[in-house]
């Protein structure tokens, strides 16, 4: 670093020189500037342009990325933390509730409901409508006033509506994420801005597949933590074979480790913890070794004989 500073120093040091006489000074073999070698001036002149190329890099990446963080800041709602978990009840494994829990705040006046989507993809999978609970909550005070619901058993979209719209801070929207999540986890603030909602649904039928995905994907919005959780009973454990982790962004994948616990009394989990999830996908999939209620392939038919024709037999 002294390298480059030796020039702008012996520019500073001499009110009356320009850059013309610090160049000329450079030219010279021996110079004022670098005393102890020869031909140094050359040597910092040939780099020059290298250097001036790094720094206008560094500074152009600075700017995209602090215009890329402003406009990740706007969006309509940021997540602070999701934890979707996927319990399965029964030997058979037939049915599951998917319940999440969110830490959220608004950053646009006006949001006053939140939207979203459950859908049934395998064959038999449905989901059960009647089951379906949302709670959100700020600073303790419960604010949903009405879920308006549409679809049927393999698609369902709900739009929750608050008692009044959602409060937003200049601050929280500006602030990283992590800083809100953390200063809301030690009351310190935002607790009349955060919202805490927990949203559950079971459906039947869906899970107890030869090959399950539990997955979650942020699209619209990132997800600052993201802890995907599967439970199921302890007797079924042997039936969840070769369970694996996969984080998606376009074509590229990320495989992560699952985290084998008890979940309780006579259950047990496997969960993934990620940070920064924005437009990829986070699955756990397995292979179930306890198919329930698939049909077994029916025997193939027995091939017909054609008839045999009479044929005449000359004597």
């Amino acid at each position: 670093m002294q390298f480059f500073w030796q020039p702008i120093g012996f520019f500073l040091s001499r009110p009356n020189a320009d850059l013309a006489a610090v160049l000329a000074e450079l030219l010279k073999p021996t110079n004022e500037i670098y005393r102890d070698g020869i031909a140094i001036g050359y040597l910092f002149l040939l780099s020059l342009p290298l250097v001036v190329v790094v720094a206008t890099a560094l500074v152009l990446q600075t700017i995209r990325r602090g215009l890329r963080y402003i406009e990740g800041s706007e969006v309509t709602i940021s997540v602070l933390e999701t934890r979707p978990t996927l319990a399965l009840d029964g030997d058979d494994m037939a049915k599951g509730k998917v319940e999440r829990r969110q830490l959220f705040h608004a950053n646009r006046r006006g949001t006053s409901a939140y939207h979203f989507e459950h859908s049934a993809t395998a064959e038999a999978g449905e989901i059960l409508l009647n089951t379906n609970h949302v709670a959100s909550y700020i600073d303790g005070q419960k604010i949903t006033r009405e879920l308006i619901s549409r679809g049927g058993r393999k698609r369902c979209e709900v739009i929750e509506t608050f008692s009044r719209e959602l409060p937003t801070s200049w601050l929280a929207t500006y602030m990283p994420d992590g800083w809100v999540l953390w200063l809301y986890s030690s009351k310190w603030l935002f607790k009349n801005i955060v919202v805490s909602r927990t949203a559950e649904i079971a459906n039947l039928n869906e899970y107890n597949t030869r090959e399950p995905v539990f997955q979650i994907t942020a699209l619209r919005y990132p997800a600052t933590h993201v802890y995907l959780k599967l439970t199921f009973p302890e007797s079924c454990e042997r039936h969840i074979n070769q369970p694996r982790c996969f984080r998606i962004k376009e074509n590229g994948v990320q495989e992560l480790d699952l985290r084998r616990e008890a979940d309780g009394p006579g259950r047990k989990a496997l969960e993934v913890h990620v940070r920064n999830l924005n437009q990829e996908s986070l699955r756990i999939q397995w292979s179930n070794g306890l198919v329930i209620g698939a049909a077994a392939p029916s025997p193939a038919p027995a091939p017909r004989r054609r008839p045999s024709r009479a044929r005449n037999v000359k004597p």
